[in-house]
């Protein structure tokens, strides 16, 4: 098998919701696609330190304010490549283009993946997705929900998860339906728990599965544009979950929690494992909160997911 090239990447993202691009340059591999700034890691550099100094190079800027974003390994016919892929929240200095590249502030939700090589299609992906998932309680009324709803539209999550596992799937759709237009207003994304046969497609909300919905798929169940996530407890149903195109995979439970008190946990190290044997971004669920985000990252994750540390 060919060597894996070690290659750092940044996320360059501004705080209007948009993110830093440039072209490659058509002599390249690649060339005439756009791509994420970076460049190889050098024999005994970290990842910081090669970061900083491709994107000085490149562009003139130096990162301040950073953090890993996604990790993951793609195979082209004729290289390898280790994408590691890190969020720059803030530098210094004024980007352009230093080696004559094409630069264009585009906004992370007008990412075209079509545009750019293949391998980043996940790296886009986990460039729009939020940090924070808030898991809906399992509540008994209709007051109970609208008004964790309304809490969490003023909170920081960014996704939304109807779980209300002790309603029946047309009342959660038709409850998700009724707030879509509330959601997505807020800027934030709606996903509801029901079965496919349930799911409406074109209401602007997604759907998220529990494994053992996922693990009779032979395909993506929603088109494209429609956000759909997983969740998984094992190997086999992470598998499960790149073969159908989640778009993200809730994996755990990591550590105990209210709901899983005394079951057995993954742990950090073992979850750090299998979010390295998947290209999709995954969220850590089960004991987990706004405070474990900087430990999620260093474990390979996009972020953290949890129903009573966001109430």
């Amino acid at each position: 098998m060919a060597k894996v090239i070690h290659v750092v990447a940044a996320a360059i993202c501004d705080d209007r919701g948009q993110v830093l691009v440039a072209r490659r340059a058509q002599s390249a591999h690649q060339g005439g696609l756009w791509e994420f700034p970076g460049g190889k890691v050098e024999v005994g550099e970290s990842r910081e330190t090669a970061l900083s100094r491709e994107l000085q190079e490149e562009l003139g800027i130096t990162p301040s304010d950073m953090r890993p974003l996604i990790c993951l390994t793609h195979h082209y016919p004729d290289k390898s490549v280790c994408l590691d892929v890190w969020k720059v929240s803030a530098f210094t200095g004024v980007p352009e283009g230093k080696e004559g590249q094409p630069l264009a502030w585009v906004a992370v939700d007008s990412l075209n993946p079509d545009v750019f090589p293949a391998a980043n299609a996940p790296i886009i992906k986990a460039v729009q997705l939020s940090e924070l998932i808030a898991v809906s309680p399992a509540v008994a009324t209709h007051e109970e929900a609208r008004q964790w709803l309304k809490q969490q539209l003023a909170g920081s999550a960014g996704i939304l998860q109807l779980r209300l596992p002790d309603w029946q799937p047309e009342q959660r759709m038709a409850f998700a339906i009724e707030h879509a237009t509330d959601v997505e207003a807020a800027g934030k994304q709606l996903l509801v728990n029901v079965p496919v046969s349930s799911f409406r497609v074109g209401t602007g909300l997604g759907l998220h599965l529990p494994q053992q919905d996922l693990m009779s798929l032979s395909q993506r169940p929603v088109p494209v544009d429609t956000l759909f996530t997983v969740s998984c407890h094992d190997i086999k149903s992470l598998q499960k979950a790149e073969a159908v195109h989640a778009d993200a995979i809730l994996l755990g439970t990591v550590l105990p929690s209210a709901s899983h008190p005394d079951g057995e946990c993954l742990g950090w190290d073992l979850a750090a494992q299998m979010i390295s044997s998947v290209r999709t971004p995954v969220y850590l669920l089960g004991g987990m909160n706004s405070d474990h985000l900087s430990q999620a990252w260093n474990a390979g994750a996009q972020g953290v997911a949890g129903i009573r540390s966001f109430l």
